[in-house]
């Protein structure tokens, strides 16, 4: 059954922002279908019309594609004026907006999703609290969330306490005076319509009836109207994904192209790749196409979808959002590649702390395109040889924690490439997510050395074939995450265990499924099992070192400044912070590398 207006809107029931569309379409009466999603990642429906987008809602009307309630409410208001519910007057619009803004950039919203109360049951499923932190770029850890609710509480009684003295302390029925809600109330109500209908989230004795009397009645109003009129409204039709996906590619275009602003600061033309993305949360999800039309208030993109190969229109607003021709590498520019060696202790990594401890070593002014950790006692010994699960939550904190590190340099988005390991060692590889696409093909090899070469000790090896844009060249780079054997008297184990791994590390071409896909022109595959690279790299298993090769070695190698084992006190002579002291010429760290075991053996 097609649905009426043309309106299809994708979403979940529980979602706070989709609820401020539904509570306006029901207070307007409009007729529309829904596309149930599910509250995390992935949506296939979304993703087969070509979005990548992944906040919910998003409404399409025919093949044009809403993103962000902000623009939603506003489209809404333009193409169905008859009974629109927006302001009208100059006065009124400016309060609307600056409600709008207050509950939606001005902390409101932020806040009280920081009092969700930990004892919630969506936070007991791991797969939901990964996402969420995909989506917020924090973390959603219930000891995390407990820490922060006293803080946030405290906002949000300042917040409650503006309304109930303020725009409600007359009391008026509605935001602006009307005899019904009007779109201003939407823009006020939601986020504590929603803290004050969630069990657990506000503490009764600072935000109960009798602290707020008039916002609770104002709330009590606003939830009988609702249900009188969506009792009153057309049935919301049900579309299946498919059926979605179906009416909306066949449709026609609700606008037309638009045009793009000659004047917008940007300096973008009509028809020229972009990518569009928010910068407040789901900044990890870029949407791309041509650009169809540039206005002070939105950006519309031209994508294909993937099912029907049609083109959609997918709308963007300006506000928080960043709007940019996607980076690429000159044939002479530097690739930018991070090296960061870290022994975990066998113990799981505090994100946050690492993070920014890694967004302090990235330079904002040269944020690199290529990250790789070099991780040594990744996670204890039994859980290092059995993988896969056993190993999941010791690699996890890394994934967020370069997000997290990603997002405190504002537009800095890493993907995950690779990881591998063998034993104790591992070696992860993040990758600028406007570069992934040039990852042509992937070797991977490894070595287990230390007792009885049973791989407490070794070495992981990757190598990347990165395809230069506009060239035919293809630039090669070899990493190698390493951990030797270690004491002072144990030398000539450290070199014996290097060349172990120098004999055995053999590469060879890596098709596993876990490996991100390039983008770049490939065979058409002839089965749904086809790897996602392809088998064949034209090239045969390679040692360590190739003269085709860049070779970067990252780890916790062990050479030390003595042969012999520290003794009592001898820290006090080490080098200090303040590398003013010279006591002895040895408070410098550059005097230690005369001593240094590594630089006498290079140089034997």
């Amino acid at each position: 059954m097609a649905p009426h207006n043309d309106i299809v809107l994708f979403h979940y029931s529980f979602s706070p922002y989709a609820k401020r569309v539904t509570w306006y379409l029901a207070l307007r009466g409009l007729e529309y279908a829904q596309c149930v999603q599910p509250s995390a990642l992935p949506r296939e429906d979304v993703n087969a019309l070509g979005v990548k987008y992944r906040r919910i809602p998003i409404l399409s009307i025919g093949r044009d594609i809403y993103c962000d309630t902000r623009l939603i409410l506003r489209k809404l208001e333009e193409k169905f004026p008859s009974g629109a519910i927006g302001a009208s007057d100059p006065d009124q619009k400016a309060l609307q907006k600056l409600l709008e803004t207050w509950t939606i950039d001005g902390g409101v919203f932020h806040r009280a999703a920081q009092a969700i109360p930990p004892e919630m049951p969506l936070l007991n499923d791991p797969r939901w609290v990964k996402d969420r932190e995909d989506y917020m770029g924090r973390s959603w850890g219930k000891e995390d969330i407990a820490r922060g609710r006293p803080e946030a509480l405290a906002h949000l009684r300042e917040a409650f306490e503006l309304l109930e003295s303020t725009l409600l302390a007359d009391r008026r029925q509605w935001i602006l005076k009307t005899k019904q809600p009007s779109l201003a109330d939407i823009e006020a109500i939601w986020p504590f319509h929603w803290l004050c209908t969630m069990e657990g989230a506000l503490p009764p004795s600072l935000f109960g009836k009798d602290n707020f009397p008039k916002i609770y009645a104002w709330i009590d109003r606003f939830s009988s109207t609702l249900k009188a009129a969506r009792n009153s409204a057309p049935k919301v039709v049900t579309l299946k994904g498919p059926e979605a996906i179906q009416y909306i590619t066949q449709a026609e275009f609700a606008e037309p192209g638009g045009e793009v602003d000659a004047q917008d600061p940007l300096g973008l033309k009509k028809g020229q790749d972009v990518e569009s993305w928010p910068i407040d949360s789901g900044f990890n999800h870029r949407d791309r196409g041509q650009l169809v039309a540039l206005t002070r208030q939105e950006v519309v993109l031209k994508a294909q979808a993937k099912i029907g190969h049609k083109d959609v229109h997918i709308h963007h607003p300006r506000t928080n959002f960043r709007i940019r021709a996607p980076c690429q590498m000159a044939p002479t520019e530097a690739l930018h590649v991070l090296v960061i060696t870290f022994n975990c202790a066998r113990e799981l990594l505090q994100p946050d702390l690492f993070a920014r401890r890694l967004a302090k070593a990235l330079p904002d002014s040269q944020r690199p395109d290529i990250v790789l950790l070099s991780l040594q006692e990744i996670a204890p010994i039994a859980y290092s040889f059995l993988g896969g699960s056993y190993l999941a939550p010791y690699f996890q904190p890394f994934h967020h924690a370069v997000q997290l590190a990603g997002k405190a340099l504002g537009d800095a988005e890493y993907v995950h490439l690779i990881t591998r390991n063998v034993g104790m060692t591992a070696c992860m590889v993040f990758i600028r997510e406007e570069h992934g696409a040039n990852i042509q093909w992937v070797e991977t090899g490894g070595v287990g050395v230390g007792v009885q070469e049973m791989g407490n000790k070794g070495a992981v090896g990757l190598r990347l074939g990165y395809a230069i844009p506009d060239s035919d060249d293809t630039l090669e780079l070899t990493f190698v995450a390493a951990h030797l054997a270690p004491m002072e008297e144990a030398l000539q184990r450290r070199n014996e265990d290097w060349k172990r791994i120098v004999r055995g590390l053999v590469f060879t071409p890596d098709t596993r499924k876990d490996i991100i896909k390039s983008t770049k022109p490939q065979p058409a595959a002839s089965d749904e099992s086809e790897p996602l690279l392809a088998n064949d790299t034209g090239r045969n298993p390679r040692g360590l070192y190739s003269p085709t090769s860049h070779f970067i070695l990252a780890g916790d190698l062990n050479y030390r400044t003595s042969r012999t084992k520290p003794t009592a006190g001898i820290h006090a002579i080490f080098p200090q912070l303040d590398t003013g002291r010279q006591e002895d010429n040895i408070s410098d760290f550059a005097s230690l590398l005369h001593a240094d075991q590594l630089s006498h053996e290079l140089k034997a």
